[in-house]
């Protein structure tokens, strides 16, 4: 027994119509339908068209000499490698010419929101980051990513992280952001 739509077919005849061949007639309903399909089809790609991926927004016009950036406090970090990597960024901003400013008390043309991770085990540990720099309405404008070794350790991946490796991440962060503001894209 076939069901379908909660009522039994079993002992229905079709109702169609026989053609001469004493065939049932076939219905046109299929065709038109598949015809105004491919119509309707044909129709919708005559529309303006959209990107199915958004792109990212450009930067706003800004005077890459006046622009500023205020660099929010790092999170994921500790306090001690936190204070020697802000002291790296004003260092390395001052050598490229990009503005930090210490201060919101005017609003920045950016801010820069980075977080930290340092992930290992005893053979090897990395620290990773990952900076947005982000518009006075808070819409990530940019994103920089950096990678770098951090050493060894028996427990805690931030124990094997020195100077010289949030140094390193301050001074290929604020490279990538004045390329980023001169027009490159790092």
């Amino acid at each position: 027994m076939i069901r379908s739509v909660g009522r039994s077919l079993e002992g229905t005849k079709s109702q169609g119509h026989v053609n001469g061949s004493g065939a049932p007639k076939r219905s046109r309903a299929p065709l038109f339908g598949a015809v105004g399909l491919m119509l309707g089809l044909a129709l919708a790609g005559c529309g303006p068209s959209k990107p199915f991926v958004q792109e990212s927004p450009f930067p706003p016009a800004v005077d890459p000499a006046k622009a500023t950036i205020y660099i929010e406090t790092p999170t994921g970090i500790p306090g001690n490698t936190a204070t020697a990597l802000m002291s790296s960024f004003k260092k390395y901003a001052k050598q490229e010419g990009v503005n930090f400013v210490a201060l919101r008390d005017t609003p920045p043309t950016y801010s820069l929101r980075c977080h930290f991770n340092a992930v290992g085990d005893t053979a090897a540990v990395t620290v990773i980051s990952i900076c947005d720099m982000v518009d006075g309405a808070g819409r990530r404008v940019h994103r920089i990513t950096v990678q770098e070794p951090g050493g060894t350790t028996q427990g805690d991946p931030w124990t094997s992280v020195g100077t010289g490796v949030s140094d390193l991440i301050a001074q290929r962060t604020v490279v990538a952001i004045r390329a980023w503001l001169y027009g490159g894209n790092v």
